[in-house]
């Protein structure tokens, strides 16, 4: 009844993370155990998890900021805030969890006036 779009393996093999979608009611980051074959909804909003080193937090993608989520406690803070003037579109996390590569879309325009004769 739902996508799982799989992002990342955890560091010990065991679980896959990933988006969760309903019907387009939005998206939730989800793990999946291979070893017991089920789901765990983490949250009701983000997309794209990583996990870090410790195989217990993600960090996910949602409305052009990074948050961090606990998968045990399931506490959550931003990391990297949204930027005013463009809209995060992929992340990356490196192996030692110790910095993040942000993909962003700049939109810019201008407008000009000009007097006709």
């Amino acid at each position: 009844g739902f996508w799982f779009d799989v992002r990342d393996w955890s560091p010990d093999g065991k679980k896959l993370a990933g988006g969760r979608m309903v019907a387009n009611a939005g998206f939730g980051v989800a793990l999946y155990s291979l070893g017991s074959k089920t789901y765990e909804l983490l949250n009701d909003g983000g997309d794209s998890p990583r996990f870090l080193p410790d195989g217990r937090r993600l960090l996910f993608h949602q409305k052009s900021a990074v948050w961090l989520i606990d998968s045990v406690s399931r506490k959550v803070h931003q990391v990297l805030p949204p930027a005013s003037d463009s809209q995060l579109v992929h992340f990356a996390v490196t192996r030692d969890g110790r910095s993040i590569y942000g993909l962003q879309e700049l939109s810019e325009s201008d407008i000009w006036e000009a007097t006709l004769k």
